[in-house]
């Protein structure tokens, strides 16, 4: 049997509440996976605010793409989301046959190990 690695699409959100309502704000969120050699991103995007609100992205020092976005109107909250789809490769010194498949971890689960 070959190492296989997998192909996982992930979804976050975070909801930030305000004590009280804000005049504007301006944000940085760093949600987005980083490629590296063990995993490719091959794809992600990263949405903010009430409606539709422009999200410029850059590179940091440090290579993680920085997600910025400003709500220059009063808000009481603001949610911020994030979908990537990641491949990742096999695991060096683990043998497919030493991994789990679904239906496989789907009965531990309902076993409760």
């Amino acid at each position: 049997m070959a190492d296989v690695g997998w192909r996982l699409r992930i979804e976050h959100t975070t909801t930030v509440k305000y004590s009280g309502p804000v005049l504007t704000s301006f944000n940085e969120a760093r949600m987005t996976p980083l490629t590296l050699p063990s995993q490719t991103t091959l794809g992600s995007r990263v949405t903010a605010g009430p409606g539709s609100v422009p999200v410029w992205t850059y590179s940091d020092y440090w290579g993680t793409y920085v997600s910025v976005f400003d709500l220059p109107e009063p808000h009481g909250d603001l949610e911020i989301s994030a979908i990537a789809t990641v491949e990742t490769e096999s695991f060096a010194g683990i043998p497919a046959l030493g991994r789990l498949g679904w239906p496989e971890l789907r009965a531990r689960t309902a076993e409760g190990r």
